[in-house]
């Protein structure tokens, strides 16, 4: 029997056409957006601010964070908190939420890999597919340690 302490779930996203999650205890809400400002002189992975409810979140491209290129338009956000801050990441679709036990999430492969192994938190196999779990933390304290946010 597992214990449901044990269970979480997770949004899951596209990036390109591959399938990512993030865990749901850490999102406030998914969005969309039509429009943002830019932020002069920001990293080319910020793509502006928006203000939601009297508050301006930074957004983030997560296929620039993460060196995945593409070129298709997003305007989904998940809106994240991380250490008491609000983040906005730009994904290309967010597809659904998902329930996973502890013990279903694979550890990340040692291979070498385009995206930084911090940045990852395990590997979660779903019928055919394969979803990367991304550790949002690992993100913000990049993001954090140059005084980006």
């Amino acid at each position: 029997m597992i214990n449901e302490k044990s269970i979480e779930q997770y949004i899951v996203f596209e990036l390109l056409e591959q399938k990512f999650a993030v865990s749901i205890k850490n999102s406030r809400e998914i969005i969309e957006i039509d429009h943002l400002t830019e932020v002069p002189e920001s990293p080319d992975y910020i793509e502006g601010i928006i203000k939601l409810r009297d508050e301006i979140i930074p957004i983030i491209n997560l296929n620039k964070k993460l060196n995945i290129e593409d070129d298709k338009k997003k305007n989904k956000v998940i809106i994240s908190i991380v250490k008491e801050k609000l983040l906005g990441f730009l994904v290309n679709e967010v597809s659904e939420i998902v329930e996973v036990s502890e013990i279903d999430i694979l550890n990340v492969p040692d291979t070498a890999q385009k995206i930084k192994k911090k940045y990852l938190e395990g590997v979660i196999e779903r019928e055919e597919h394969l979803i990367t779990i991304l550790k949002i933390s690992g993100i913000f304290d990049d993001l954090d340690k140059m005084n980006v946010l």
